[in-house]
């Protein structure tokens, strides 16, 4: 072996040392990673219900008879002959928020009978307080009426029925009806009504200006129209505050070509003397000449500035 050859050597025998060493060694692995704790998903606390249990056992204050009861399964009877009185829930029911607390109230309706054939049939409303039945709203709807629908819609109470007219046998109503009621000041307000004599055109006044809810200031332009003109082509125009106090009647002219031909409206109506910063609501009624009942009415809330 020439000199050269022996640090070579050397060299490759310590590098065979090593590796047998490294082979021989305990394998090193990195420390495993800890798995991060898993992160709770917030789930939303449900809104709180009226149950139809809590409803069908509720007390309420009758709006026609202006009795209390304590209903049980949707009912309460007491008395006999001069001092029975029947409560009782209609199965229909409309649920939706009618004071805008984003929480579901209901619609409900409520009949009444005092011993005799009358059962007189009531709107009544039931505001949701956080889950609890608070009862407010009431609006008769009549005396046996045939109930076709019951909604809440954008806040509204949308009532489609057959009612009785002027003429009808009380067995037998025949006057098809549809109601639009809105909740103010605690009380049921009949913002819209249309009616309908079997296979006959509807009656209805249609307000187009201004729209529901704008502001006015001294004077507001009203207008509209009607497919049947009112007789004489005269409505009632009633301004009334929130609690339903009417502020202001009187006549409100419509224009027809003819008797019994569509009408249309474009009239200003004064606001003078009503204080800025109140919100009322303009109303125009039709009425019939026979009773003085509501065939047709229309309203829009305006806001005097």
């Amino acid at each position: 072996m020439t000199y050269q050859q022996k640090p070579i050597a050397a060299l490759t025998a310590a590098l065979l040392l090593a590796s047998l060493l490294f082979a021989c060694s305990p394998l090193q692995t990195p420390p495993p990673t800890p798995t991060p704790e898993p992160t709770a998903v917030p789930t939303a606390t449900p809104l709180p219900v009226l149950s139809d249990a809590v409803l069908q056992n509720g007390a309420y204050l009758t709006p026609q008879y202006s009795r209390s009861v304590t209903l049980a399964d949707g009912k309460s009877e007491t008395g006999s002959g001069e001092s029975y009185f029947l409560a009782s829930l209609l199965p229909q029911q409309a649920r939706g928020d009618l004071n805008g607390d984003g929480l579901e109230d209901v619609a409900l309706l409520l009949a009444e009978n005092g011993g005799g054939s009358g059962v007189f049939v009531s709107l009544i409303g039931v505001l949701n307080q956080n889950g609890l039945p608070v009862q407010t709203g009431a609006l008769l709807i009549d005396d046996r009426p045939q109930i076709n629908s019951l909604e809440i819609r954008d806040g509204r109470i949308l009532l489609d029925a057959v009612i009785h007219g002027i003429n009808d046998p009380m067995v037998s109503p025949t006057l098809q009806v549809r109601e639009t009621i809105d909740l103010a000041g605690g009380a049921f307000a009949l913002v819209r009504f249309t009616s309908r004599m079997a296979g006959g055109v509807e009656r209805s006044i249609n307000i187009t200006a201004p729209v529901n809810g704008a502001g006015a200031s001294g004077s507001v332009q009203v207008q509209g129209n009607m497919p049947i003109a009112p007789f004489e082509n005269n409505l009632l125009l009633r301004i009334v505050d929130e609690n339903g106090a009417a502020l202001r009647e009187g006549p409100f002219a419509v224009q027809a070509a003819d008797m019994g031909a569509p009408g249309t409206f474009d009239n200003p109506v004064d606001l003078g003397g009503i204080a800025p910063g109140s919100r009322v609501r303009i109303e125009l009624v039709e009425q019939s000449m026979a009773d003085g009942s509501t065939i047709a009415l229309d309203s829009v809330w305006v806001t005097v500035q």
